[in-house]
C-alpha cells in the first residue's frame, strides 16, 4: 500500500471480502470519498475498512464480474469504438458507467443487451439471481457473459396488460416441465429439484420453494397443491428449479441410502463412487458436500448438489497374517527376513492394485484384490542380535546394529570384526563375502555388537566390570546424525559465548563433540578419544571468551604484561613465575575484567551506594569484586558530564544539571576509572554523580514511540491521534472505542488486547492493563 494504490506483492488479484470481483489493482480517491478501480468508483466509501485477499488470477468467469462484460460495437461519436469491458478504465471512456454496482449509458441512452429489442435504463447484478432491470430478470445468469451497447430509445406503443397467470423464467428454465396451461401448473422435471418462486414485491425476501407451482386465476399461486403463496396470480412470478443438496435420489448404485445424509455398506463392504479409484465405510453430507466422516478436514469427496454413482463393493486388498509388514503407500507386503507363503508357493513380496489383483515381485498376478489373503511369514536368516535387514536386489539381506556399533562374530577362536555380513535363503550366511558355514534355516548365535560413542564410563567405586555409569551429563545432549556417528552439544547451545563450554574427560573442548569412525573429535577434526573410550562429558560455566579456529593466542582477551610468546602459550593470570601453559585444553581463564573506579559522588541527603569498594587485580583473580553499580528498582538520580569517554576527567567542562535514570551504573572498561550509564548501548554517557531514589516519572525516563513508523506493518493502520496524551498519573487509554497495541523493546510482533497503560513510578516501568493480567513496558 503505497500513496494511496493497493497491490499484492506477487502479481495475485485483489479480492474484496463479501464480493467475487478480482481486481489488479485499487487506488483510495479521498475527492470522491471512494476506493476506485481505474475511473471507476466502487460501492465502499474512503473511511469504510477494506478486509481483502490477494488470488491467483481466476481464468474462467466469477459471478458478476465486470470481465464477463463483453465488448460490441457502440453507436456514439466513433461508431467503431469497441469496448473492452477487461479493463473498467474503457468503460468509461467509451460511455459506460459501471458505479456502485449499476451499470448505465453516461448519455441517458438505454443499455440492449445480445442485440434484441430490450431496453434497459441500467443494470444491476445479483451473484444468485442474476442481471437485473430493477427487480426484473433479464434472463442472463450472473456467470454469463454480457454483450451490451448504448441505443436510442425505441418508440413503441404500450402493451396490454400482464396477462393472468403468466411467469417469467429465470435460469435453468431447461430443468422445468412444459407449462401446463390448462391446470396452469409449474413442475421440475427431476424428483430432486424444486421451484424457487418471487414476484416483484417478495424479491427483496428469501425466495420460497416447492415442488410445484399452482394458479388460481382468481387468487393467488398455491404451492404443492394446498399451501397458498403470497404471489398474486396477476403479478409477475418469476421461477426456476434448483437441485435438493443431499437428496438420495441424486445417488445411484447399490450404496444404502436409507439413513438420511449418509451412505453406506454391509459389512465387509466399502463405498466407491464410479470413476473413483478411493474406497470409504461411509460417506455423510452436510454444508454443501459429501465427505468422509473419519476424515478430521472433512475434505469434499463431492458435491451436495452432484449427480453420481456409488456402489457398495467387497474391500479390496485385505489380508490375515502374524509377522507381516505392509506399506500403505506402496500397497506391499513384505517378510523380512524371510518369503511370504500363499498358496503353497513362496513369494519375496506381494503388490496389491485395485484394480489389478494381488501380484508378485515379478508382475505375476496370484489372486484378484478382493480376496482376502490368508498367507504366513516363513522367516530365514536369523540372529539373536539387535540388527535391521536391508534386501538388496539380488534378496540377500544386509545385517546392520540398529545402532552405531562395531559387528563382532565369534568363529569358535575368537571374536573378530565384521564390517559386512549378509544372507541369502539359498547361500546362507556370509562374513565379509566368505561364508560361514551357516544355512540361512539355522539361527546366528554368535553375533554380537561392541558399541562406539557410547559414552559411558566405569565407576570407580566398584569392582565390577560390568557396573558402568551414564558418561553424558544433564547439561550436555546427544545428537544422532544421518549418517554413522553421533554430534554432543551444549543444551544451551552457547558455544563461542561466556557461558559454556565443554568438557571431556576433565579438558575442555572449544566447539562442539563429533563421534564416529575416527573417535572422538572437535569440529576442526581434532582427535580427542578413542570411540570405544570410557568418557565424561559435561558442560560448564566459562568465564573468558573461547578461542576461535585462527590465531588462537591473540583471540583471547589477554592481559597487556602476559603477551603470547611465538608458540600460542599463555600464562594464567596472577602467576609470579609465568610458567607456560602448552595444552590450551587446560585453559579456563587468561583475563577477567575487574573495575578499578573510585566510589561515586553524592550530594544533599540522596542514598548513597555505600557497599561499593574499588577492584583490585588481587579480587578479580579471586572472583570478588563487581563492577555494577545498583540501586533498589534501578531508580537513580544522576548527573551527565559532557566529554568524550576516553578524555581525562580533568578536561569535563559542563556538568549537566540531575536527571531521573533507570538502570545499572557501570564502571568504565577502557581502564579510565569512569562511571557511565546506558553501557550497552552505541553512546555510553559518563556520570559525576549519583545516588539513589525511591521513585521516578516514566515519560522522562521510560520513553515510548508513540508516532507511527514507517517499517511498523499493520493491518488495519496506524492512528496515534486517536491515543490519548502520556501522563505519569494516569491510566491512559485510546478514545473513540479504538484498539490499543503495544510491543516491547526487540519485539517482533504488536500484541492487542490493550485496555490502558499507566507509569508505575515506585518500579520505573510502564504497566500494561490487558484482558487476563499486566505486561510492563521497561527501558
Amino acid at each position: 500500500f503505497n500513496n494511496g494504490l493497493l497491490k499484492c506483492k506477487d502479481s495475485k488479484q485483489i479480492v474484496i471480502e463479501g464480493y467475487n470481483m478480482q481486481y489488479d489493482e485499487l487506488k483510495c480517491d479521498t475527492q470522491r470519498n471512494s476506493w476506485v478501480h481505474g475511473l471507476t468508483a466502487l460501492i465502499l466509501t474512503a473511511n469504510e475498512e477494506l478486509n481483502i485477499k490477494c488470488e491467483v488470477k481466476r481464468e474462467t468467469n466469477v459471478a458478476c464480474d465486470i470481465s464477463n462484460i463483453k465488448g460490441v460495437t457502440l453507436r456514439l461519436k466513433m461508431p467503431q469504438a469497441e469496448l473492452m469491458a477487461t479493463s473498467l478504465c474503457s468503460l468509461c471512456h467509451a460511455g459506460i458507467e459501471f458505479i456502485h454496482g449499476k451499470l448505465k449509458c453516461k448519455d441517458d441512452k438505454p443499455i440492449a443487451v445480445d442485440a434484441t429489442r430490450d431496453r434497459y435504463d441500467e443494470l444491476t447484478c445479483d451473484i444468485k439471481k442474476g442481471w437485473m432491470n430493477g427487480k426484473m430478470l433479464i434472463n442472463k445468469e450472473a456467470i454469463q457473459n454480457l454483450n451490451i451497447e448504448c441505443k436510442a430509445k425505441r418508440h413503441i406503443r404500450n402493451r396490454s396488460s400482464w396477462k393472468i397467470c403468466s411467469k417469467m423464467f429465470g435460469s435453468k428454465i431447461s430443468h422445468m416441465k412444459p407449462y401446463d396451461t390448462v391446470e396452469k401448473k409449474l413442475e421440475c422435471k427431476q424428483s430432486f429439484e424444486v421451484i424457487r418462486s418471487y414476484d416483484d414485491e417478495s424479491y427483496d425476501d428469501e425466495p420460497s420453494t416447492s415442488k410445484t407451482l399452482t394458479c388460481d386465476p382468481s387468487g393467488n399461486w398455491t404451492a404443492d397443491g394446498y399451501n397458498p403463496t403470497i404471489i398474486s396470480a396477476a403479478s409477475h412470478i418469476y421461477v426456476k428449479c434448483e437441485v435438493i443438496a443431499c437428496h438420495k435420489d441424486l445417488i445411484s448404485g447399490t450404496a444404502d441410502t436409507s439413513e438420511r445424509d449418509e451412505l453406506k455398506c454391509d459389512a465387509n463392504k466399502v463405498l466407491q463412487i464410479q470413476g473413483d479409484s478411493h474406497f470409504y465405510k461411509a460417506l455423510k453430507c452436510s454444508d454443501g458436500k459429501w465427505f468422509d466422516p473419519s476424515d478430521a478436514a472433512k475434505v469434499q469427496v463431492k458435491e451436495a448438489t452432484e449427480q453420481f454413482m456409488i456402489d457398495c463393493i467387497l474391500e479390496p486388498c485385505t489380508f490375515e497374517a502374524t509377522g507381516i509388514t505392509f506399506d500403505n503407500t506402496t500397497m506391499k507386503l513384505t517378510c523380512h527376513p524371510g518369503v511370504i507363503e500363499f498358496d503353497e508357493n513362496s513369494y519375496n513380496s506381494l503388490t496389491c492394485d485395485t484394480k489389478v489383483g494381488w501380484s508378485d515381485e515379478g508382475g505375476l498376478v496370484v489372486a484378484p484384490a478382493e480376496y482376502k489373503l490368508f498367507v504366513n511369514c516363513k522367516h530365514f536368516c536369523t540372529t539373536n542380535a539387535d540388527v535391521e535387514y536391508k534386501m538388496s536386489s539380488d534378496g540377500s539381506y544386509n545385517v546392520k546394529f540398529k545402532e552405531f556399533a562395531v559387528m563382532l562374530y565369534d568363529d569358535g577362536t575368537e571374536k573378530k570384526e565384521v564390517k559386512n555380513m549378509t544372507c541369502s535363503i539359498r547361500d546362507g550366511w556370509k562374513r565379509d563375502g566368505f561364508a560361514i558355514g551357516k544355512p540361512s534355516n539355522s539361527p546366528l548365535e554368535k553375533l554380537s555388537c561392541r558399541k562406539s560413542c557410547d559414552m559411558h564410563q566405569k565407576r570407580t567405586d566398584v569392582s565390577d566390570a560390568d557396573k558402568w555409569e551414564d558418561g553424558l551429563t544433564d547439561s550436555a545432549e546427544k545428537k544422532k546424525l544421518s549418517h554413522d556417528g553421533f554430534r554432543i552439544e551444549c543444551k544451551n547451545n552457547r558455544f563461542g559465548g561466556h557461558k559454556s563450554l565443554m568438557k571431556l574427560n576433565g579438558k575442555f573442548v572449544y566447539s562442539h563433540l563429533n563421534c564416529n569412525e575416527r573417535g572422538y573429535t572437535d569440529k576442526y577434526g581434532t582427535y580427542l578419544a578413542d570411540r570405544f573410550d570410557p568418557v565424561k562429558i559435561e558442560c560448564v560455566d566459562a568465564l573468558c571468551k573461547i578461542p576461535s579456529a585462527k590465531s588462537l593466542c591473540n583471540s583471547i582477551d589477554h592481559m597487556p604484561e602476559y603477551e603470547c610468546d611465538s608458540a600460542d602459550y599463555f600464562y594464567f593470570y596472577g602467576d609470579a613465575n609465568q610458567e607456560k601453559i602448552p595444552n590450551i585444553n587446560h585453559l579456563l581463564c587468561v583475563r577477567k575484567h575487574c573495575t578499578t573506579c573510585s566510589k561515586l559522588a553524592k550530594r544533599g541527603a540522596g542514598i548513597g551506594v555505600d557497599n561499593y569498594s574499588p577492584g583490585t587485580p588481587e579480587k578479580c583473580a579471586m572472583d570478588t569484586c563487581s563492577y555494577v553499580l545498583q540501586c533498589p528498582n534501578n531508580l537513580w538520580m544522576v548527573k551527565r558530564a559532557t566529554k568524550m569517554l576516553d578524555m581525562p576527567i580533568s578536561l569535563s567542562t559542563v556538568e549537566h544539571s540531575e536527571e531521573q535514570y533507570v538502570g545499572e551504573v557501570t564502571c568504565s572498561s577502557k581502564g579510565n576509572k569512569e562511571w557511565i550509564i546506558n553501557a550497552d548501548s552505541d553512546n555510553p554517557t559518563l556520570i559525576v554523580e549519583g545516588y539513589c531514589i525511591s521513585s521516578v516519572e516514566c515519560t522522562k525516563t521510560v520513553k515510548l514511540q508513540t508516532k507511527c513508523q514507517s517499517f511498523w506493518e499493520t493491518i488495519h493502520g496506524c492512528k496515534p491521534r486517536y491515543l490519548n496524551d502520556l501522563n505519569d498519573n494516569d491510566h491512559v487509554t485510546c478514545n473513540d472505542f479504538k484498539n490499543m497495541f503495544y510491543k516491547e523493546q526487540g519485539a517482533e510482533y504488536f500484541e492487542e488486547g490493550a485496555e490502558s497503560i499507566k507509569c508505575d513510578k515506585m518500579k520505573g516501568v510502564w504497566t500494561v492493563t490487558k484482558k487476563g493480567g499486566n505486561d510492563e513496558l521497561r527501558k
